[in-house]
């Protein structure tokens, strides 16, 4: 047989603890923290979004500034050559070579068997005292470039020959350049014919050249 006593005073029972449910505003607080952490979220996803989406432009952004740089650059290209020209058109004006003339007996004395492929009026740059080759003289030259169409060999040169002559004899050439010289000739063969190249050059007078 089993005895208990009772150590407590009268009237006083040990307090049992019974659990409590949580509160309706404990519920509520976690109900706004969890919406409070899936706005945040969304807002992160949609930042990251836009994120994403500006790096991108930018990227685009760059590849568009690199193409209008190129252009920018093409255009002063284009302006350097421009402005070269415009230069080498007023030296020509201010030697008061008129070209007019030139032109209109260039196309009548060019034989038929050549046909012309360049013409260019430049400044170069020479040393004619060997003794002191640190003196630079500026001369202008006058060049011309063409083809004989006929089969290379004496009857090309002889048209050649013709040609030179014709210019150096007629007024509009001699009064502003000194007699044309033959630079260099080319043997020149495709598949379809062979013909010779052929260049030949002028120094404008010294009294053209001080205008």
């Amino acid at each position: 047989m089993k005895f208990q006593i009772n150590v407590y005073k009268p009237g006083r029972r040990p307090s049992i603890r019974i659990p409590h449910e949580p509160s309706p505003t404990r519920w509520i607080m976690l109900i706004l923290l969890g919406a409070i952490g899936l706005i945040f979220l969304g807002f992160a996803y949609f930042y990251s979004g836009q994120i994403l989406t500006l790096k991108r432009k930018i990227r685009a952004d760059q590849k568009q500034i690199a193409i209008l740089r190129q252009c920018m650059k093409e255009i002063e290209t284009e302006e350097n050559e421009q402005s070269e020209l415009e230069a080498l058109l007023a030296q020509v004006r201010t030697k008061r070579v008129l070209w007019t003339d030139k032109l209109v007996d260039l196309s009548r004395l060019v034989p038929e068997e050549i046909r012309l492929t360049g013409l260019s009026l430049e400044t170069i740059e020479k040393r004619p005292d060997r003794k002191n080759p640190r003196k630079k003289v500026k001369e202008t030259v006058l060049t011309i470039n063409g083809q004989v169409l006929t089969k290379p060999g004496q009857e090309s040169l002889d048209h050649i020959a013709r040609l030179i002559m014709s210019l150096n004899e007629a007024s509009t050439f001699s009064r502003d350049f000194e007699p044309l010289g033959l630079v260099y000739t080319q043997r020149v063969k495709t598949r379809e014919r062979e013909f010779m190249e052929f260049e030949v050059s002028a120094r404008l007078h010294p009294a053209s050249e001080k205008g």
